[in-house]
């Protein structure tokens, strides 16, 4: 029944969509991008929000204590994904049922 659940809400479709990404705010995506930005393509991290035409996701950079947070425009986004994590998945699934 879980599994029925989680794939109903995304986990094993990509996020397309900024409200995709809006929805799982907190939760951590794989982000690759059509080109280069700083020299990488592959993006790693939470999803804070969506602001305006692009995701802000929060991710750790080699070199810095702490995780900083960037802007990556939707226009740049070749395919994203949810990085399954079923405990936070289920804790949320209550708030995130569709009404019938």
């Amino acid at each position: 029944h879980t599994r029925q659940l989680l794939s109903h809400f995304g986990i094993d479709r990509p996020l397309v969509r900024p409200s995709d990404f809006a929805l799982w705010a907190g939760h951590e995506a794989k982000v690759e991008l059509k080109e280069l930005v700083d020299g990488r393509k592959r993006f790693r991290g939470l999803i804070e929000d969506v602001v305006k035409d692009e995701v802000r996701l929060r991710i750790e950079l080699e070199g810095k204590a702490e995780p900083v947070t960037i802007g990556l425009p939707f226009s740049l986004i070749n395919e994203a994904k949810l990085v399954a994590d079923t405990e936070s998945f289920r804790a949320d699934l209550a708030g995130k049922k569709p009404a019938h």
